[in-house]
């Protein structure tokens, strides 16, 4: 089913909900999949005044759905439902972090197919080496996480594999 919210001609984009798609678009083509757009909410709730996700996305409601919206000049406000939870997001923002594609959302029926490698060979040296780390990453990017077997049992080593393909930023984890 499709809602449509039509708004003041030039004032801003109009949004559509395309509850089939479970997205809100807006007319000047961009889609915004209702889950990563719940997951990105802003607010004080959501988010610390030091950057820090506060959101845990496990405690998303699985019924997420939108209640109500509305677009002005600069940004997208939506009301949640089932839990009422509103959100304001700035639309230059989001033009910046939509997801350029949709992602594939599994649930415990998809370990058989998450991605895998081992430590031998992601971190083999010359062409190998980076064809293992580029398709494992590759499914990575795809499914959202993977298992890497046989990373040596020490100190660190977690943290010195993770930099082989990405910054290791210090939290309070």
């Amino acid at each position: 089913m499709v809602h449509r919210l039509d708004i003041e001609p030039g004032a801003a984009p109009r949004a559509t909900v395309d509850t089939m798609a479970d997205a809100l678009a807006l007319d000047d083509g961009q889609v915004l999949p209702l889950w990563w757009l719940r997951d990105m909410c802003p607010c004080a709730l959501c988010v610390h005044p030091n950057g820090q996700r506060l959101l845990d996305p496990a405690h998303i409601p699985t019924d997420l759905a939108v209640r109500e919206w509305r677009v002005d000049a600069r940004t997208l406000h939506v009301e949640w439902a089932p839990d009422g939870h509103r959100s304001s997001y700035d639309l230059a923002q989001l033009r910046h972090d939509t997801p350029r594609r949709a992602y594939d959302l599994w649930d415990c029926s998809a370990a058989p197919h998450l991605p895998t490698a081992t430590h031998t060979a992601v971190t083999a040296t010359g062409t190998m080496g980076r064809a293992a780390m580029r398709d494992w990453l590759s499914g990575v990017d795809r499914m959202g996480c993977g298992l890497l077997r046989g990373v040596p049992v020490v100190d660190g080593e977690v943290a010195r594999t993770a930099e082989l393909f990405s910054h290791v930023r210090v939290t309070n984890y």
